[in-house]
């Protein structure tokens, strides 16, 4: 038992025979070990750096995540699920966020995450979006002139050429005045001095400018006759002062047969002529026989010029027979001296 035999298994120990089978099972580092994780042999001596290598070791993650997982699988682990990995952002806004944070910046937080505008639905940058709902035809807006409307931007410019009662537009009847259309629609109708109005005595329409000139000569007026006083509408004037005012002269009616009255007023007209009857009827007589008298020497003188017509027409066809060498032509009229004669009645007595 007190042989003293060297270890088989190469560690170079020399031991007591009776001992050399408990070293070689329990103490050599060169005895072969089975590494409980992967089952793999090795010398005792290697197993710490074996361990420490082991792919199926299980580990916790480096960057403290929390995994708890085997060696082999770590690489993985980190390049794919460890949330505590620091990532650069793959939209292009370059920044570097821990895996687990990224999902976030991704959809809240980066600028360059694209988003839909609420108004036109339409796809924009985040960083984009505020400039593009400065411009957004579907975004309600109210009006630029502060009328209180809210409409769609695309109808901004139809809003103001048609309905915005506070743009400035001139006066469409042309009296030149710059209002708003609130204004002027009260303008229009109330205020402007060519707007039209309609006469309250004849119902004619005319500018309100032109009012007090169409009061001056309308016909539904009523007026005072100048001479008799008399209240009549204008239109009726002339014929008043024609037919029925007492107070206008006029001439008798025998003045064309020369009444040396002239113009007398209407209403002394019947005196007139029930005190001049018997005049009137001698002046009405004497004008008549001189109408008579001149109707008598016009016919005599158109008989003369008919005589001596008669006579250079027969001195001119005798002229026209002696040329053409013919006998002298016999005509006559008749009746002849019924045409040419001239009576000498005597002229009627003058009164």
């Amino acid at each position: 038992g007190y042989v003293r035999d060297q270890c088989e298994l190469g560690c170079k120990a020399i031991l007591q025979r009776n001992k050399i089978k408990t070293h070689k099972e329990e103490r050599c580092p060169q005895r072969k070990i089975r590494c409980e994780h992967c089952h793999e042999n090795c010398k005792s001596w290697q197993l710490i750096v074996h361990t420490e290598l082991c792919p199926k070791v299980r580990v916790s993650c480096k960057l403290g995540c929390g995994t708890n997982m085997c060696r082999e699988n770590m690489s993985q682990h980190l390049k794919k699920d460890c949330s505590r990995v620091v990532e650069t952002c793959k939209l292009g806004c370059e920044m570097k966020l821990p895996r687990q944070e990224l999902p976030f910046h991704l959809s809240d937080k980066c600028e360059l995450r694209m988003i839909k505008c609420d108004y036109c639905k339409g796809d924009f940058k985040f960083s984009d979006l505020r400039t593009h709902e400065e411009k957004c035809p579907k975004m309600n807006v109210k009006c630029d002139l502060n009328c209180g409307e809210e409409l769609r931007r695309e109808n901004m410019a139809q809003h103001l050429e048609q309905e915005c009662g506070l743009v400035k537009e001139k006066c469409k009847l042309g009296c030149g005045m710059k209002l708003t259309r609130d204004e002027l629609r009260m303008h229009v109708t109330d205020t402007c001095v060519q707007r039209e109005i309609a006469c309250e005595h004849c119902g004619e329409l005319s500018k309100f400018r032109d009012m007090s000139k169409h009061l001056d000569r309308c016909p539904k007026i009523e007026v005072s006759c100048e001479l008799c006083v008399k209240v009549i509408f204008r239109k009726d004037i002339a014929e008043h002062l024609e037919q029925e005012c007492v107070m206008k002269e006029i001439e008798c009616p025998f003045a064309k047969y020369k009444c040396e009255v002239g113009l007398i007023k209407r209403k002394d007209l019947h005196i007139h002529l029930e005190e001049k009857e018997t005049k009137h009827l001698g002046l009405k007589v004497n004008a008549m026989e001189e109408i008579l008298l001149e109707q008598s020497e016009n016919v005599k003188t158109h008989k003369k010029e008919m005589k001596i017509t008669i006579n250079r027409m027969t001195e001119h066809i005798n002229v026209l027979c002696s040329i053409s060498n013919t006998t002298k032509l016999d005509w006559s009229i008749e009746n002849i001296s019924k045409f040419i004669q001239i009576d000498h009645k005597p002229e009627p007595r003058k009164a």
